[in-house]
């Protein structure tokens, strides 16, 4: 097997992965969008209120957990899709050495 033979397949794989996972990637865009109308909420309320309340201190730590997990969701997808293409690249390493 050539290395591009092995390049190709290995972004192939990439290609179907990414696919697989899209509608996650898009819930978890959903939920940052969310999470930033939550906050801007807060800042709104923060600005025109007196002080500071239950309900605004509730939508300022729902929100930023919320972009916490989808951005932890995200970064996890990303590392193990990184993991793929390294170890695809150090066989390819190892089979141009032995060539």
């Amino acid at each position: 097997m050539n290395s591009n033979d092995l390049v190709n397949r290995t972004l192939d794989a990439l290609e179907r992965l990414m696919r697989m996972f899209a509608i996650e990637r898009y819930l978890y865009l959903i939920s940052a969008l969310i999470s930033f109308i939550l906050l801007v909420i807060a800042i709104v309320r923060l600005i025109t209120e007196d002080g500071v309340g239950a309900l605004d201190l509730s939508l300022i730590f729902g929100a930023t957990g919320l972009i916490a997990a989808s951005a932890a969701r995200v970064s996890y997808f990303l590392n193990k899709s990184f993991d793929l293409i390294s170890s695809i690249i150090q066989r390819l390493a190892e089979v141009e050495t032995e060539e």
